[in-house]
């Protein structure tokens, strides 16, 4: 059986601990699967992290031009609520990728003033942008639940 020295971790290994390249005279890559592995992992994880800083600083950029208030005060906020939405008490996160786009708060404010009220969970917060706001429409909601319970 033939044996390979890697040029990762310096170990000679089988061919067979090594993927198939066309490109190179013995048909086999230079670094062997497990060193292609763990390299894969810490590329996944620094880009994991780049991007949860990059989403910090895009979510900065946010909330400083929609809301007029410092991802600092966002942050006092989120403090004081204890990482949990103003309304249903459910944990919520200020940053995040993709995957965790659900669990993000949402920046609550009044439409008319722009004042920030608090943070809400997505469900929340899309719940009261439904009832625009609107008190009225919301007692009138709490009234039906309360009277018609099926």
């Amino acid at each position: 059986m033939q044996h390979k020295q890697c040029i990762h971790c310096s170990s000679n290994k089988p061919l067979s601990d090594y993927y198939r390249d066309s490109r190179k005279l013995d048909g086999y890559q230079n670094t062997c699967k497990v060193c292609i592995s763990g390299k894969e992992k810490l590329a996944y994880k620094r880009k994991k992290e780049a991007n949860k800083l990059r989403s910090r600083s895009m979510r900065n950029a946010q909330i400083k031009r929609h809301y007029n208030v410092s991802i600092e005060d966002i942050e006092i906020l989120y403090k004081h609520q204890k990482g949990l939405c103003s309304i249903c008490k459910a944990p919520i996160i200020l940053y995040g990728g993709i995957e965790e786009k659900y669990k993000i708060a949402c920046v609550d404010h009044n439409h008319d003033t722009g004042k920030v009220r608090g943070l809400l969970c997505n469900k929340c917060n899309r719940g009261l942008g439904f009832f625009n706001d609107n008190l009225e429409k919301l007692k009138e909601a709490v009234n039906y639940l309360e009277n018609n319970d099926g």
